[in-house]
Formats: structure tokens, C-alpha cells, sequence
């Protein structure tokens, strides 16, 4: 046995005795069967066959080496052209014009001052790359000399020709002016080129941009250049900003559409016009940021009640988009109750209306602002009636090839199959095309301050600032919309008239929401006690142990599916969340303290409260329900200062609802309800906490004890048929209006 072992370390041969057909089948020795059958023919004692013609071991280990060598090479190769032509097909670059352009656009797309959302990357291959192919070989559209409009005349391209020095003086200016001058130049030209030519991007941006300005024969000297109020009004807001030394702030609020719903978060139009914008404002000498807060499925309120605390009082300029989710109910109501909010903040910004359509009630409406007054700049963008006769030609000339700008319309940057890839939300170009729009008209109005800058002499703008009396201290023109307080169009929308004038005035406001991101005022500020949760990530599953013990931060369970359904994309580099308390009968008594800014008013403890809070709003989220789930009007209880709330009435006018659905009640001030301070009410939680076994109320807010006074408010889930898994009760913001100041 041992002399067999050794020959067999030596050589293999033939056995001498007759073979069966099974060992005459010859097995490589490094195959995975040869070890098996060896042990298999070991026991019938046979002998191995090796054919010398078999290679060395260190030849395989060569073949192997040069065969991964080859593969490697390939693949690098091959990821070189795909970089290359990613890079080349940039929403705003072709790669003649990387060559042309010295770095205009350095750090786009990454928002770093608080506010903006985080972006992440968004360099996706086409989802069809099947149609792109075949789109190469289509010939390119000859497109028709479109005849343009008056309002051409005041576009970016015509104020720069009329007002700008042109290129061969440039190289005699010195400083950030010129490098302005320069880069002004090639967003212009790039926009030309995504779009057809400059005719053709002149026409669109004429049909997708409607600007409002009112007949006045009493303009000042400089009208003699025929630029519009409108334009001049909002060249004044940058130039303040560049004088005061201050951000220019613009702010964008809507729904799925504004969000970018069905695309990465880079690819939404507010970070496209940040990422054009964003090289232009500092070479003016003028810090620029972009504060985007817009969510799926919202409507224009409770989001216009808490913009203080959403987007912050320091806005120049502000977009609303919320057609999307109040198409159907085009009334204006909504989008007036909206504007007549914004005009009260502090630098009573510009307001930008977006639809895809374009609304005639509320395109109605913003002339009306504009021609008493109220409003100087605003301008609605629609992009469908601008692209349409695009398509139009392309049907007619053999589905030629149209411009770059308007390819694969209807495509998406997310990944296939991703949420919100339906026709009512936007695609890439689509958003790419608002936010060119967008751009162009900020474009108009800077190049205006770049002309001002270099001809001070001219005093081209005129007026520093156009006064007015509207907006100031809340003071309103009468609203358009008809207001009935029968059908809880409360003051808190459109104010209260002023007795013997004509005038309205807005009552002082306050919000506090749990959808994040907020720029200040957390809803945590106001709770006393009664939640749990909240420092638990919002992806971790909660149950009845939460819910039992008090009202539970959580999200919806449409909310949170889709969440885990993007979780591997990171959720496209969206951080908004539409998180709320939700509770049930055994989470017990939500407290919440809402504090009183009043300044020198003199106001003490035990006062009515009537006399000084006017209307409290409460809102559940905005998500799709059952008949099961909680309805807040029947199912809930509230004690406003200490006394029950009696009347307690759905909002039912078209923007505070949800897709018809009611979320948000009116809370009437009980008579007998009184003022208190927050240390009054954390002693008396604590106190009636200490008197039961376990915490049933939930524990006490760790936040700064504070002796403010304010309105006491207990939020109690009385229907014993509401579970937390039917349907609890939420919710999501607290709204209070107060009585102004005389």
C-alpha cells in the first residue's frame, strides 16, 4: 500500500487489469470531480490516469492573470467613454461649451446655509437608452423664425443689449463687474443653445412667463427706457441687498411639483435655478440662498400659516406652487388667502405663481393686487403653453430631432419605477425649463443693477424703494375672494375690516409644526408633556407600548412605505418629513402652551383670554384615510384655558383641505378661558402626574422653564373606537391667532 501511494506522488498510468468505461473517462487533475473520484476509485483500488500532455499548473495561472489583465482594460475603458458622455450631457453644458466657459458654475447643486436641502448625486444613465439611440441618428429640427412679443423687448437678452457695454469693453472694466458681465453673457448663450437658438428661447421664455404691471402715466425719467415697473421693482430688491450688505433670499413652497417628486432633489428646479444663479449674485457683490420647503401632497395651508417658522420672515422673493394639489377648485381662494400672508412679512417679497396650466382666476387675481397697489412684481410661470408648439412642429416634420432642451420630455432622473413618476408631476427637462425661466427673469433684473452700477449718473432705477401703505403692520386692500365666515374662512386667511375704513388688517400669526425642516419655532417649544418617542428614528417601528403611554411622533403608514421604498437610494436626497403625534384614547392629555407676544401690552395672569387670542387652528397631517381613522371634529376633545371647547368646526375652503379630505378645525375660545404661565402649568401636570401610578400624560418637556404668559391647551382623544392601528388621531400644527395690537 505504501509503495502504491509513493508511485502514485511520481506518475500516474494505466491500471494493469481491464478497465470499466468509468475509469477510462479522464478528469483534469485540477477540476472540482477529481478529488471525488479519486476517493471513489480509491476504493475499488484503481490506478490514475494522467495524460502528460496536461498544461503546468503555472501556464493556468498565467492564462488566468493575462484573461483578468484583458478584462479590467475593457471595462476602464468603457467607464472612461460613459464618464465622458455623462459629463457631456449636463443639464447645461454641451461639451463645445465646456470649452468656452471658464468654471461659471463651481460648487453647484450643494446648498450649505440653513434652510436648504442636502443634495446628493444625481448622474443617472437614461431610462431608456433603447429611444436615445435611436434619437442620434434623427436629423435635427429646422425651427421656424417665431414671431416675438412686447414682452421680448424687456427680456435679458434686449435689457443687456440696450444697457450693457458690449464685449469689446470688457476687457477694460476691472473686478467681479466684469467677470459678471462675462458670465451673464454665457448663461445667455447656453440658455440659447439648450433651446433652439435665440429666437426660439426668446419665444419660450415669452409664452412661459406672465408678468402683471398696471397702466401709470406718472413713471419717473427713467421710463423714457420703456422697462416695465415690474422689472425695475425687482432690480431694487437686489440692489438693497448689495447696498445693505445683506442675503438674497428666495424661497420656494408647493407641493409635489416644487419638490422634484420622481427625481433626485438636485435635479427639482429650485436647486437648477441655484445652480445658475448661484455664480451670478456674488460677483454683484451679493450673498444668495435658496430655501426650498415643498412636500408631496400639500396645500397652500396650514403651510401659509406657519411660513414664519417654514421659511423664515427674511424672504425677497417667494413661489407658490400648490396647483397641483387644489387643481379642480380653481378659485383663487386658496392663493389670495396665501399672498395676503406673505404681504405681511417683513421685506413683502415678490411673489411667483407656478402652474402647468396657466389659472385665469388667479392670474385674475394677482392683476387686480397689482392694479390697487398691493403688489408691484409678480409673475406667474406655465411651462406647458410654451413647449406646446414644439411638439406641434415635431408631429409635423417626422418627429425630427428637437433642441436639446426639450429631448426626452417625460423622462425621469430617479430610478425607474420610482414614487412620484406620474404625469402630474414634473419630468427633469421640465423642471430644467422652469428653472431657466426662472433664471432668465432674475437675469433681466440684475443686468439692470450691473447697468445702474456702471451708469450712477443715469440713476437708471430710479426710486430706491416704491413705497406703499400695504403690508405695513398687517394693513390689507379688501380681499377679491368672497369671505363668509359661515364657512370657516376665518379671519386667520383674510383678516378683519377696520372699522370706518376700507382697509383690512392681518392678525398677528404663529405656527408650530412637526414637518421638518423648519428654519426656527420647533413644535417641541410648546409641549408640556403628553408625548413620547421623539428621540427614536423615525424608520423604527412603533406599537401599542408607545401609543398606550402617550401621544407618539410617528409617520403615516403611506409615508413611511414609501420611505422604505426609497431607502436604498437614500430617498433621492430629500430630508423633509411629514412625522406628527399621533394618540389614542389611552395615550392621554397632549399639553401644549401657546405663549403670547404682545411687547409693552400690560397683561397678567387670569385674564380672559378672548381679549387677546382671537382663533387657534389645529391641524392632523395630510394623508389618505379610511372611514376607521380618526375624524378630529368628533373624536377629540380640547380645553382652551382651562375650559372645554365647544365649537370646534372643519375648514372647508379650497386650501386648507386635503384632496377634499378635512384636516384642520377651528378651535373657538371658550368664555371663562384664561391666561397662564408655563411654570403654572408644568406644576400643575407634575402635580396631577404624581398623584397616578406611572406616567399616563406622558413625562414632562425638558425645554427652559420659561413664566411667559399664554393659553394653556389640552388635546384629548375621546372615542374609545380609535386604535392605533385603525387610524389614531395626529398632529402636525398648532396655529393661533392673536388679537392685533391698537
Amino acid at each position: 500500500m505504501e509503495d502504491r501511494v509513493r508511485s502514485r506522488k511520481r506518475s500516474y498510468r494505466r491500471p494493469t487489469q481491464k478497465t470499466t468505461r468509468r475509469s477510462r473517462i479522464r478528469t483534469p487533475l485540477r477540476s472540482p470531480l477529481y478529488f471525488q473520484r479519486r476517493r471513489d476509485e480509491d476504493s475499488d483500488d484503481y490506478e490514475y490516469y494522467h495524460d502528460d500532455a496536461d498544461e503546468p499548473f503555472w501556464v493556468t495561472v498565467l492564462k488566468v492573470g493575462v484573461s483578468l489583465l484583458v478584462i479590467c482594460a475593457i471595462m476602464f475603458v468603457m467607464g472612461v467613454v460613459l464618464w465622458s458622455s455623462e459629463q457631456s450631457s449636463l443639464p447645461f453644458f454641451s461639451s463645445s461649451e465646456k470649452e468656452k466657459v471658464e468654471e461659471p458654475w463651481a460648487g453647484i447643486g450643494t446648498p450649505h446655509t440653513e434652510g436648504d436641502v442636502v443634495p446628493i448625486s444625481s448622474e443617472d444613465p437614461p431610462l431608456n437608452s433603447i429611444e436615445v439611440e435611436e434619437e442620434k441618428i434623427l436629423s435635427q429640427m429646422v425651427l421656424p423664425n417665431f414671431k416675438l412679443g412686447n414682452a421680448s423687448e424687456t427680456d435679458a437678452f434686449a435689457l443687456a443689449e440696450k444697457f450693457l457695454p458690449g464685449q469689446e469693453t470688457w476687457s477694460k472694466k476691472k473686478g467681479d463687474l466684469m467677470e459678471f458681465l462675462k458670465t451673464a453673457h454665457n448663461v445667455r448663450r447656453i440658455f440659447a443653445d439648450n433651446y433652439g437658438g435665440e429666437n426660439a428661447a426668446r419665444f419660450i421664455l415669452e409664452q412661459g412667463l406672465t408678468t402683471f404691471d398696471k397702466i401709470d402715466q406718472t413713471r419717473n425719467e427713467s421710463s423714457s427706457n420703456q422697462v416695465p415697473e415690474s422689472i425695475l421693482h425687482l432690480a431694487r430688491r437686489i440692489k438693497d441687498a448689495r447696498n445693505t450688505k445683506r442675503k438674497f433670499v428666495m424661497a420656494f413652497t408647493g407641493s409635489s411639483a416644487a419638490q422634484g417628486r420622481g427625481n433626485y432633489v438636485n435635479d427639482s428646479y429650485p436647486m437648477l435655478l441655484k445652480q445658475i444663479l448661484g455664480d451670478l449674485m456674488p460677483l454683484l457683490g451679493i450673498e444668495f440662498e435658496v430655501r426650498a420647503h415643498a412636500m408631496h401632497a400639500i396645500s397652500s395651508f396650514p403651510m401659509g400659516w406657519c411660513l414664519d417658522s417654514m421659511i423664515g420672515e427674511d424672504i425677497d422673493v417667494l413661489v407658490w406652487d400648490f396647483g397641483q394639489t387644489e387643481e379642480g377648485n380653481d378659485k383663487g381662494q386658496g392663493f389670495e388667502a396665501y399672498i395676503r400672508r406673505a404681504m405681511t412679512m417683513d421685506r413683502k417679497p415678490m411673489i411667483i405663481l407656478r402652474d402647468s396650466q396657466p389659472s385665469q382666476p388667479r392670474h385674475t387675481l394677482l392683476q387686480k393686487y397689482v392694479d390697487m397697489g398691493a403688489l408691484v412684481d409678480p409673475v406667474a410661470v406655465s411651462v406647458d403653453s410654451a413647449v406646446g408648439p414644439f411638439f406641434e412642429l415635431r408631429k409635423e416634420a417626422n418627429n425630427e430631432r428637437l433642441p436639446d432642451g426639450l429631448e426626452e420630455w417625460s423622462a425621469f432622473s430617479g430610478p425607474p419605477g420610482g414614487a412620484g413618476q406620474t404625469r402630474k408631476n414634473m419630468s427633469r427637462k421640465h423642471h430644467e425649463l422652469v428653472g431657466w425661466i426662472l433664471s432668465m427673469r432674475m437675469l433681466s433684473a440684475m443686468e439692470l443693477v450691473s447697468a445702474d452700477i456702471l451708469n450712477r449718473k443715469e440713476k437708471l432705477l430710479g426710486k430706491e424703494n416704491v413705497e406703499t401703505k400695504y403690508g405695513s403692520r398687517g394693513v390689507l386692500p379688501p380681499p377679491i375672494s368672497e369671505v363668509d365666515e359661515t364657512k370657516t374662512l376665518p379671519s386667520i386667511s383674510f383678516g378683519v375690516q377696520t372699522e370706518g375704513e376700507n382697509d383690512w388688517i392681518m392678525n398677528p400669526v404663529h405656527c408650530r409644526s412637526t414637518f421638518t425642516p423648519t428654519v426656527h419655532g420647533s413644535f417641541e417649544d410648546i409641549v408640556v408633556s403628553g408625548t413620547t418617542a421623539t428621540d427614536i428614528e423615525l424608520h423604527k417601528p412603533r406599537g401599542p407600548m408607545f401609543y398606550n403611554s402617550a401621544w407618539t411622533l410617528d409617520l403615516g403608514t403611506v409615508e413611511k412605505k414609501e420611505r422604505q421604498n426609497a431607502k436604498q437610494w437614500d430617498n433621492f436626497g430629500f430630508v423633509d418629513s411629514k412625522q406628527a403625534f399621533y394618540g389614542i384614547p389611552l395615550s392621554g392629555p397632549l399639553r401644549l402652551f401657546l405663549p403670547y407676544t404682545a411687547g409693552d401690552v400690560d397683561v397678567s395672569a387670569g385674564a380672559p383670554a378672548s381679549d387677546f387670542f382671537r382663533t387657534l387652528v389645529i391641524c392632523g397631517v395630510n394623508e389618505i384615510r379610511s372611514n376607521e381613522e380618526c375624524n378630529m371634529g368628533e373624536d377629540v376633545s380640547f380645553l382652551v384655558g382651562g375650559e372645554n371647547a365647544k365649537g370646534v368646526d372643519a375648514i372647508e375652503a379650497v386650501g386648507a383641505t386635503y384632496y377634499g379630505m378635512k384636516i384642520c378645525y377651528t378651535i373657538s375660545i371658550p368664555e371663562g378661558a384664561t391666561l397662564s404661565t408655563r411654570k403654572e402649568m408644568e406644576d400643575a401636570t407634575e402635580k396631577e402626574e404624581m398623584g397616578t401610578r406611572g406616567l399616563k400624560g406622558g413625562r414632562l418637556s425638558k425645554k427652559k422653564v420659561s413664566s411667559n404668559l399664554g393659553l394653556p391647551l389640552e388635546i384629548t382623544v375621546t372615542n374609545t373606537d380609535v386604535k392605533w392601528k385603525n387610524g389614531a388621531c395626529s398632529i402636525s400644527h398648532v396655529i393661533w391667532e392673536q388679537i392685533h395690537e391698537t
